[in-house]
């Protein structure tokens, strides 16, 4: 199965840098992952636990400022949570850069879901070579159903969320 390979994830002195996502993080990163994307993502009529899966930290003169978790099926690598703090406008950026980075040589693909309101996580997908490759209209609405609308966001920024956009990154 693929998952993420620890050469690829070099530090530098001087800027940021980046380290596996150890036990001792959880804390943080449950914080985080609540402030920012939260820790329970939905895709695929799924609810997954970001905060229990592998992934990288960054770091920012040594302290934690960014997560990104993945989860690996077989030659392929999940995406489940790009998080950072407020702050650092790149940072998503140079997380999910760290992933691709980070993804093992037998790694094929590199995927991740998304809502239509998330406009902003689109553009950085798109901006780093991702492509649509399905698109769910209403799956959100359905699974909101079935979990129970008070479980779900039904708006973000005044979007209302309804559908899913998986996009992926083929890598050879």
């Amino acid at each position: 199965m693929v998952t993420l390979d620890a050469a690829e994830l070099a530090a530098g002195a001087d800027g940021p840098s980046t380290r596996r996502y150890t036990p001792d993080d959880l804390t943080w990163a449950d914080d985080l992952l609540q402030r920012s994307c939260g820790r329970m993502r939905i895709r695929r009529g799924a609810i997954i636990d970001a905060a229990v899966l592998p992934g990288i930290v960054s770091l920012s003169g040594g302290v934690r400022n960014g997560l990104v978790t993945v989860m690996g099926h077989n030659e392929e690598l999940e995406l489940v949570a790009i998080a950072g703090e407020v702050g650092d406008p790149g940072l998503p950026q140079r997380l999910l850069q760290a992933a691709i980075d980070g993804a093992r040589p037998d790694c094929r693909r590199i995927w991740t879901v998304c809502h239509n309101a998330e406009f902003s996580t689109q553009r950085m997908l798109q901006e780093h070579g991702f492509r649509l490759c399905a698109a769910r209209p209403g799956a959100w609405e359905t699974t909101r159903g079935r979990l129970g609308a008070g479980r779900l966001p039904e708006r973000l920024d005044g979007v209302p969320i309804r559908d899913e956009f998986e996009y992926d990154l083929v890598l050879r």
